[in-house]
């Protein structure tokens, strides 16, 4: 297990700086995307974007898939990753199933609402009725409902372990703010684990 020090913080700070690309990308300042940044702050002699042995390896996908996503720049791209970079690290350990409920719980209650919003206010003819399949509150009941009325949300409903974030362009190319509460979102979650990153928060 890793002992994340100082030093890997203001390494990670210092690749950030120069922004993080889409794709595994090349080992040089600028050109990497987050999960290879960390393998070069770990020291690994492999250009790689597996960090299994340090980050669970549902969270380390589910960053890629982030990661790859269209953020408006590279800069942009490196401040939405920068908190979670460094918040995964030391959970290898951690329980798939339990951080896969988390995300889910978490998910439901600040994405799929913020999401149907912004279609009501694209369709607003339809906010009545979303509003009447969203009363009870946000929870799985409401996240099927809201999928059998409507295939737009299709991969939120389908992707169970949130790899939704490719197709977050379905999401009326909400662009860098659906990915930033994406990265909070998940940020939440790891925070509520007590990932041992967070401590250098």
């Amino acid at each position: 297990m890793i002992t994340i020090t100082k030093q890997h913080i203001e390494k990670i700070d210092y690749y950030c700086s120069f922004g993080l690309v889409k794709g595994l990308g090349e080992r040089k300042e600028g050109g990497m995307c987050v999960e290879a940044m960390i393998a070069t702050v770990l020291g690994k002699e492999k250009h790689t974007d597996n960090n299994n042995d340090c980050v669970l390896p549902l969270l380390n996908s589910i960053k890629i898939a982030l990661n790859d996503s269209v953020w408006s720049s590279n800069i942009a791209r490196a401040k939405g990753m920068r908190n979670l970079a460094i918040a995964q690290l030391g959970t290898a350990g951690f329980d798939t199933d339990e951080f896969d409920r988390k995300l889910k719980e978490h998910s439901n209650k600040r994405i799929l609402p913020y999401l149907v919003q912004k279609h009501k206010e694209k369709e607003p003819e339809e906010a009545g009725k979303l509003d009447e399949l969203c009363v009870g509150g946000w929870n799985e009941e409401t996240r099927v409902k809201v999928y059998h009325n409507y295939y737009y949300y299709n991969n939120y409903y389908y992707y169970n372990n949130y790899y939704y974030y490719y197709y977050y362009y379905n999401y009326h190319n909400l662009g860098d703010t659906i990915l930033l509460l994406v990265a909070d979102t998940i940020l939440d979650v790891l925070k509520e684990m007590k990932s041992p990153g967070c401590e250098w928060l």
